[in-house]
């Protein structure tokens, strides 16, 4: 079947008529008046591939006007591929369907495949992100026991794997398109990001908490055993000399003045099994003379509480991180009261304790002021309270302290633990006691 268009002879006469009378057609306006044609070219449908172009060949002998020359210049050049008027009907039987003339589009069928591999490289991608923060997080929570030992570094681990699980569970999420896979892909991440978060903060909150719970428990533990060691040993001594042993002994210089010799905890050592450091020390002689050193130098391991300074003071002596309760007290009446069981050159029974054995206090932890435990003066009082003066008594951990009672039982005091109480307790002969 033929197209519609417009023939040579048709655009001959078009021409030939518009010549012969300019009424028949409107003036050009515009830019065909600019580019000096007479009939303004008519639209052309899209399949209107050839210029109308009048040649001599085509004039009649008969027509009186002058042959027209082809028009050749730019203008005309671009006014026939404008147009596209085909010569003949013939012409439209040569022309390919419309569809065929279409340009192909290889791109897109080649493209679909790389762009479906791409994207399953990126499921692929997002899913392994997924399993990574929740192994991440996973153990970020198990590290944040961690937290538990008391050194801060403990609890970086925890706390670095928390902030990679959430960093790679936000790409692992962001980066899943389809429904079906974020849904996958944002469970693993949630639960990896959940588990990460919970290491970081339980580390610090509850496991750190249970660490020095647990710590100050062992350390309760490990001092009490050794003051249980001191007053078994203080027993056995009152049983085998029928005195606890003397506080301090003291003798006199030739000006008069005293001259401190051996504490108390000297006399205890071979109720301690340290028989053979007994015998080395002499009497006659000071503590810390020279003559002495070699014995007050050594640790003795009954004579520490857990967590205390074991620097060497002095000239090198050991240290003892416990103190005899003794001295005397004044009341706001003047009355005098004897501490505990220890004082210089004291000779104490067990009768003398009026206030009873399990309501007098004899030995405590000290968490400061530290004394060599040779020290003919390593006794004090309660004062003020529990770990709030140097000269009193009170722990490592600052929590409290561990005492001795006369009676060998053993009891733990906070820093709670009101002042007044503690100085009934560590009178022997005041008349109170405690429950009172």
């Amino acid at each position: 079947m033929k197209r519609a268009g417009l023939t040579t002879s048709t655009a001959e006469t078009v021409v030939r008529n518009s010549d012969d009378d300019p009424s028949s057609a409107a003036a050009p306006k515009g830019l065909w008046k600019v580019m000096g044609l007479a009939v303004a070219p008519r639209p052309v449908e899209a399949d209107e591939t050839q210029p109308a172009v009048v040649t001599n060949d085509e004039r009649s002998p008969d027509d009186d006007e002058p042959p027209r020359r082809r028009t050749t210049d730019a203008s005309s050049r671009g006014l026939a591929s404008f147009s596209q008027v085909p010569q003949s009907d013939d012409d439209f039987d040569d022309e390919p369907p419309l569809a065929a003339r279409r340009p192909s589009t290889p791109f897109v069928a080649e493209s679909r495949p790389k762009y479906d591999a791409l994207k399953a490289q990126s499921y692929q991608a997002a899913l392994r992100n997924g399993w990574l923060t929740l192994a991440i997080g996973i153990g970020g929570f198990v590290t944040s026991s961690l937290s538990y030992f008391e050194s801060f570094w403990f609890r970086l681990p925890a706390t670095g794997m928390g902030l990679i699980a959430l960093v790679i569970g936000l790409m692992a999420v962001s980066a899943s398109t389809r429904k079906e896979e974020k849904k996958q892909i944002k469970t693993l991440a949630a639960v990896g990001m959940t588990c990460g978060l919970l290491g970081m903060f339980m580390g610090p909150l509850v496991f750190s908490g249970w660490g020095a719970r647990a710590r100050q428990e062992a350390a309760i533990a490990d001092s009490r055993f050794h003051l249980e060691d001191i007053g078994y040993a203080l027993n056995r001594h009152h049983a085998a000399k029928g005195r606890f042993p003397t506080g301090g002994s003291f003798i006199k210089r030739p000006d008069g003045s005293e001259q401190g010799m051996h504490g108390w905890m000297s006399e205890l050592l071979p109720y301690i099994d340290k028989a053979d450091l007994y015998s080395m020390i002499k009497f006659d002689q000071p503590y810390d003379d020279p003559a002495n050193f070699a014995v007050f130098s050594q640790d003795v391991a009954t004579f520490f509480a857990s967590g205390g300074d074991r620097t060497k003071i002095g000239r090198g002596f050991a240290v003892s991180h416990f103190a005899g309760v003794g001295g005397t007290i004044t009341d706001e009446r003047g009355r005098s009261f004897d501490l505990g069981i220890f004082g210089a050159n004291s000779d104490i029974r067990r009768t003398q304790v009026t206030d009873g054995t399990s309501n007098t206090l004899t030995v405590g932890e000290v968490g400061y002021g530290y004394a060599s435990w040779g020290e003919p003066e390593n006794w004090r009082q309660v004062g003020k309270g529990l770990n709030r003066e140097a000269v009193g008594f009170g722990n490592a951990q600052d929590t409290g302290a561990i005492f001795l009672f006369a009676d060998g039982s053993v009891k733990f005091f906070s820093n709670d633990t009101d002042p007044k109480v503690l100085e009934q307790l560590s009178t022997r002969n005041g008349g109170d006691n405690a429950s009172d």
